[in-house]
């Protein structure tokens, strides 16, 4: 067989692959790359039962779906049910505190939600809606806690919604600064254990100063040469001894003290 003229024969033994399988080829090379990319291969949507609706993927029955009442993906409060589509909370906890989203509460006798969404009785307890206080505490109104000691209570330090500063306790119904770890710098009490920055130099300065060293004090009559005490001797002119003489007895200086020149040893 001749090839025609200006085309190489193709090699013995190696036939020219058809141009249809060109197309095909270039298809299976893209995929390839597609799946080495992480292009992930489209899922199809599941068939659900008669009644239920796809959500994210899944199958969820909307009418009775604490996770997904009435929509998808719509969560009921803690402790409601979902009942023809719509979260109701059970006889036993009537009453919704935080939103849908929240949980289900009875006001009547819930210590945190007492008589309303969060109102918390302390140390008192919740009867009836109304927080009853312990005996020794105070009831302090408004939103928040109910029942509390003023004696240590730093929410509420001598009397109601008076609080203390940070850092500082309630004692005794008033705010201190309290413990050798918390230091008043910069007019505020800081703890210097782990609030170095804010205090800054301003915490060692308030720190008590260490009590002073003894001091070492010479007898009367004797002064401190280099760290010695010495009784130093004195002479006048009028009562100086010629030279070669003797010293008088009691202007000799004793063994160690320090002499005079011209005086004899």
């Amino acid at each position: 067989m001749r090839a025609p003229p200006g085309r190489a024969p193709p090699a013995l033994g190696h036939p020219t692959p058809a141009r249809s399988a060109r197309p095909a080829a270039l298809a299976a090379l893209l995929l390839a790359a597609a799946t080495l990319a992480g292009c992930p291969a489209s899922t199809p949507a599941p068939s659900c039962p008669t009644g239920q609706t796809v959500c994210g993927g899944l199958c969820f029955d909307l009418q009775s779906d604490a996770g997904s009442c009435g929509t998808c993906l719509h969560r009921c409060a803690t402790g409601a049910t979902c009942q023809a589509g719509t979260c109701t909370c059970p006889a036993a906890l009537p009453d919704l505190c935080g939103g849908p989203s929240g949980q289900c509460v009875d006001l009547q006798d819930d210590d945190f939600h007492c008589g309303g969404c969060n109102v918390y009785c302390g140390l008192g307890t919740c009867t009836g809606g109304a927080c009853a206080c312990q005996a020794g505490t105070a009831t302090c109104g408004g939103d928040g806690t109910r029942c509390v000691d003023l004696t240590n209570d730093t929410g509420n330090c001598g009397a109601c919604r008076n609080g203390c500063a940070l850092g500082e306790l309630c004692v005794s119904g008033s705010c201190e600064c309290v413990g050798p770890d918390h230091l008043v710098c910069n007019g505020a009490c800081h703890d210097v254990r782990t609030d170095e920055a804010n205090c800054g130099p301003a915490a060692t300065a308030a720190r008590p100063a260490p009590p002073a060293p003894p001091v070492c004090a010479c007898p009367a009559g004797q002064v401190d040469c280099a760290g010695t005490c010495r009784a130093l001797a004195t002479t006048t002119r009028s009562t100086a001894a010629p030279a070669g003489a003797a010293a008088p007895a009691g202007l000799r200086p004793a063994p160690g003290e320090l002499r005079l020149p011209g005086q004899p040893g």
